[in-house]
């Protein structure tokens, strides 16, 4: 059974960190722990905290860290997952393993799902189309 108040908790704490202009090292010293801490209490609304802070850069790779992301292929899949022991982003495709690791910033991971996308349409048949939700901006 998943804990659907974890947003309320998560969106009141971040919201307070964006209104009193926090650093990105403090708000990444707070809902880093934040979202572990959530996640391990069986968060269950996570997804909607992402579209909620779809436009703050950092929130939405802290919690893209937590969640990583499931790429659909015609004929197999990508995923790229944060690794909090080396701090990287690591792209994997279902059929050809690792493709690819970034640092773990927002734009690493949205290098990343551009790098899926090459092989996903040349190897796989995809229409190598990239779905806005899929990049921690969501700018396609």
């Amino acid at each position: 059974m998943g804990w659907a108040s974890g947003g309320i908790v998560f969106d009141v704490v971040a919201t307070a960190l964006i209104q009193h202009d926090a650093s990105d090292e403090l708000t990444t010293a707070v809902l880093r722990p934040l979202i572990r801490a959530l996640r391990d209490g069986d968060w269950d609304t996570i997804d909607e905290s992402e579209e909620t802070f779809r436009d703050d850069p950092l929130i939405a790779c802290l919690l893209r860290q937590a969640t990583g992301t499931d790429m659909d292929g015609d004929q197999a899949e990508g995923q790229i997952e944060y690794e909090d022991g080396p701090g990287e982003w690591r792209l994997e495709c279902s059929r050809h393993g690792v493709l690819g690791y970034g640092d773990g910033a927002a734009e690493e991971h949205d290098r990343l799902v551009q790098l899926w996308f090459a092989p996903e349409a040349e190897n796989h048949g995809g229409a190598g189309r990239i779905e806005a939700h899929w990049l921690i901006g969501g700018a396609a």
